[in-house]
């Protein structure tokens, strides 16, 4: 989820929302299932939270969700 290889792949141009919007709410997801992981004292294995990690964030990025085939405005 580093932003800098969205842009290195020009993914980030495609988005239809503004791309702070989407970064922050990537990296805000991405944090708080952390944060539940640790609160569960670890319930799941790594490999197992890896997983989760992907199902949640996968059909953001990879089912178009948030991209589209347009280009936004270079303001955004």
């Amino acid at each position: 989820m580093d932003q800098a290889i969205w842009e290195h792949t020009s993914t980030i141009n495609k988005l239809t929302i503004p791309k702070n919007y989407v970064f922050t709410g990537m990296v805000g997801l991405a944090v708080n299932l952390i944060k539940e992981w640790i609160e569960q004292n670890f319930q799941e294995t790594l490999a197992e939270f890896e997983h989760i990690l992907y199902e949640m964030t996968s059909p953001i990025i990879l089912k178009r969700g948030i991209f589209a085939d347009r280009t936004v405005n270079s303001n955004d």
